[in-house]
């Protein structure tokens, strides 16, 4: 209100803490009123009318919002008549009193009567509100029946970031995990990799150790020739990624230009260089183990022109999927990573004497018989304390002070050694699955991607066009945020479609192999900064390859329908996700005319630049389509606010998964877990019904469309400004 300076009596505002906090007096009532009727469990007591309103509205509420003591009152009195409910149990749970034990008792067999939980209701009970035991292992229990194996794979990474809060390193949870990978060679190999990353954190990284060593006992114990395969197939994966963590310390070291880069990194990587068996190699892909790699293609990869030398790198791929029951080829037989040169530290080291640190490291069981060559692995590589890493003692675990998890696993024919300080930078995955602002060793990145062999038009995934495999290794970023935000944009993508909705997205795939390094999957693609550049409009870059001269714009019409779906989906996510730092260099357009977002550094609002828009839509986006008056801009808005509707509808799905990641190395979240998750929860307006909802999309789609046209308002200005 206006305090007044004229004598008119003004509000006075008072800062009230106790607001919306449970009344003490009111509680004692209520847990004395609970007493008397713990014991007597009445099974005919039913809500009236008014009650059973109540009751719905509770029901309703999100996953992870807390009750007052009025509506756990409520939720306890009716809650015999609520076990046939199967959305109720969670909300029930919330109002157990677990310290009490004849409260708990009874909790928990009335748990065990309750109608089945969906999978998104379970992933909820173990987030870090349900602590106690037996509802965790419910959750575990509810995991096994109703989870096919693909879902299965999907919420992988909030499983493993589940154990956390769980009491002791051999939980019903770990157990499940466990034997389920050891069933599933392609869920083996991302349990490894998910665990690997999370060796050193502070608080996790001792569980992290205990649960991989049981994975790889499972392996040999359990599962016969296919787990050792997968064993193989693990240790193959930890050699490939040293190899390439060798070559880009060695091209670092060697400090010369992108364009000379490329020309010694295919000397290295050539048949007869010190990486030369990178050629001979086979071994199933770390991001995706259906597809195997059959050795990399020298001359097709380069170095991009960034400080931190990432990798551009092209392997032949076998046409037949992997076989996991064939015999294992001895390792000296086959052709393994870890080649004489790199490995034993000759070639790639700067440092020599980095080889007499003295390290202790987990024996594995493929150990027992041998110690690595040219000693133990390598210096203690320095992390740059990025997201969730903290710069001082986090190496310190049980096993003595470890160097770079990869020395966990043994190469064939040694150690590759890692110098001391062979980390980088923080921050996000920038330039992340393509070409991005950055170009190839002087070459622009339109001029590369044409000279790429493109996929066929229309395929399903761009990681691979039959018979190539393109993918990027990154030293010196922490990729895990950029690869739980594509995890998002890909269960999304999955939900539309299974309402018949395919918006044409690209959701490449990654995988941090530790918390500075990882994989991501290059698509040939083109920034929108460069597009504009050199061809003025996304029309007549879109032409080069698509041109249709009674098509809409001169193009193909179904190449104008996908940059218009992807539009709209990618509008609609990252509203959702509320990523931030949006320019021409991190939006991405493919020749068949998928736009795509790459680089996710800044998530759920935070954003280095001041005002962004609402709706991330540029002008050149809305030209592209034919204006704000064209048919194809109204079935932009349309696809915009139906995916919006389906998206709603899983609102708790989604939440959940962001709940699990509460304790993850996610800054954004992990700094306040109940703010980040309240700000996606307010994306999703679960006050509005669908029509309310396509009303408040379509609303902010004109807000930020309309900010782009010249006009003198302030704030649209200023959202103009965003994209410059």
């Amino acid at each position: 209100g206006s305090g007044g300076g004229g004598g008119g009596g003004g509000i006075i505002r008072l800062l009230d803490p106790e607001v919306g906090r449970d009344n003490p007096a009111e509680l004692k009532a209520q847990k004395l009123a609970r007493g008397l009727q713990r014991g007597v469990l009445d099974r005919d007591l039913k809500p009236n009318s008014e009650e059973r309103k109540k009751l719905q509205a509770i029901l309703k509420l999100p996953p992870n919002k807390p009750l007052h003591a009025e509506e756990r009152a409520l939720l306890w009195r009716f809650r015999a008549s609520l076990t046939a409910d199967t959305r109720a149990l969670t909300k029930f749970l919330q109002c157990v009193d677990w310290s009490d034990a004849a409260e708990a008792k009874q909790a928990a067999e009335l748990m065990r009567q309750w109608a089945p939980i969906s999978a998104a209701d379970a992933l909820e009970l173990l987030s870090p509100d349900f602590r106690a035991e037996v509802v965790r292992e419910h959750a575990v229990k509810a995991l096994q029946v109703e989870v096919e194996v693909e879902e299965r794979r999907q919420y992988l990474l909030q499983l493993v970031q589940a154990l956390r809060y769980e009491a002791a390193d051999g939980s019903r949870l770990a157990s499940f995990l466990v034997a389920r990978a050891a069933e599933d060679p392609a869920l083996a190999i991302q349990l490894h990799w998910y665990l690997f990353c999370e060796l050193d954190d502070p608080g996790f990284g001792q569980r992290a150790r205990a649960l991989h060593s049981s994975l790889l006992d499972a392996l040999e114990r359990r599962a016969g020739p296919v787990g050792l395969a997968v064993k193989n197939t693990i240790r193959k994966q930890v050699d490939l990624v040293k190899q390439l963590k060798a070559v880009i310390r060695e091209l670092k070291s060697a400090k010369i230009k992108a364009a000379r880069a490329t020309e010694r990194l295919r000397e290295m990587i050539s048949e007869s260089g010190p990486c030369g068996e990178l050629t001979a190699l086979r071994v199933p892909l770390p991001l995706d183990p259906n597809i195997v790699l059959a050795g990399i293609v020298p001359k097709e990869c380069a170095v991009f022109k960034s400080a931190m030398m990432p990798l551009k790198l092209s392997f032949r791929i076998e046409a037949a999927p992997f076989n996991w029951r064939a015999p294992p080829t001895p390792p000296a037989a086959e052709g393994g990573v870890g080649g004489p040169g790199l490995a034993r530290g000759t070639a790639a080291s700067p440092h020599p004497h980095h080889h007499q640190q003295q390290h202790h490291h987990i024996l594995l069981p493929w150990q027992h018989h041998h110690s690595p060559v040219g000693g133990a692995a390598g210096g203690s590589s320095h992390h740059s304390a990025g997201a969730g890493s903290s710069s001082s003692g986090h190496h310190r675990h049980q096993h003595g002070p470890t160097a770079d998890p990869l020395s966990l696993l043994p190469t064939r024919t040694g150690i590759v050694q890692a110098p001391a300080g062979a980390g980088g930078g923080s921050g996000s995955a920038a330039a992340a699955a393509v070409t991005s602002a950055s170009s190839h060793h002087g070459q622009h990145p339109a001029a590369v991607a044409a000279a790429l062999p493109p996929p066929p038009y229309g395929a399903p995934g761009p990681i691979l066009d039959g018979y190539r495999c393109w993918l990027i290794y990154k030293k010196g970023d922490d990729l895990r945020q950029d690869h739980f935000i594509l995890q998002m944009i890909s269960l999304m993508d999955r939900m539309l479609k299974r309402e018949n909705l395919d918006l044409r997205l690209t959701p490449y795939k990654v995988l941090p192999t530790s918390c500075d390094d990882g994989l991501l999957e290059f698509v040939p693609s083109v920034p929108l900064s460069a597009v504009l550049a050199e061809h003025r409009t996304i029309h007549r870059f879109l032409a080069l390859t698509q041109a249709d001269p009674t098509g809409p714009f001169g193009l193909r019409g179904e190449v104008v329908e996908t940059f218009v779906r992807s539009c709209a989906g990618y509008c609609v996510m990252t509203y959702i996700l509320g990523v931030g730092d949006r320019h021409l260099d991190n939006l991405m357009l493919t020749n068949d005319g998928r736009l795509f977002h790459i680089d996710f550094g800044y998530i759920l609002g935070n954003d280095p630049k001041p005002f962004p828009p609402p709706m991330k839509l540029c002008k050149e986006m809305i030209e592209a389509m034919g204006g704000q008056g064209s048919e194809y801009y109204k079935q932009f808005r349309m696809f915009a606010c139906e995916a919006y509707n389906i998206l709603r509808k899983r609102a708790d799905l989604i939440l959940s998964l962001f709940h699990l990641m509460a304790g993850a190395s996610i800054e954004a979240i992990r700094a306040d877990p109940e703010k980040a998750i309240l700000k996606l929860q307010d994306k999703f307006r679960l006050d509005f019904d669908d029509e309310a909802a396509v009303e408040w999309m379509q609303g902010l789609i004109n807000e930020s469309a309309t900010a782009l046209l010249p006009q003198l308002v302030e704030t649209t200005h200023r959202w103009a400004q965003y994209w410059r």
